[in-house]
C-alpha cells in the first residue's frame, strides 16, 4: 500500500482522492477555456459580454428565449 509519510493509504482512499483531484482539474479547465467575450441574446437584442472580437450576430434574437 502507498504511504505518505507515516500514513498508509488504502485503495478506497486513493480512489476518493483521485476523483476529487479530477473534479478540481475539470472545474479549473472549464473556467480557463470557457470564452468570456461573446454576444448574448437578451430580451430580443444582442448584448456584448466582455469584449467580443466577432461582429454582432446577424441572426434574429428572439425576445422570449
Amino acid at each position: 500500500m502507498p504511504k505518505i509519510g507515516n500514513i498508509t493509504l488504502s485503495k478506497p482512499i486513493l480512489i476518493v482522492i483521485s476523483v476529487v483531484v479530477i473534479i478540481v482539474i475539470v472545474i479549473f479547465s472549464a473556467r480557463i477555456f470557457t470564452p468570456e467575450d461573446n454576444w448574448l441574446c437578451e430580451d430580443g437584442t444582442w448584448t456584448r459580454h466582455g469584449n467580443p472580437t466577432d461582429a454582432m450576430p446577424t441572426l434574429d434574437c428572439p425576445k422570449d428565449k
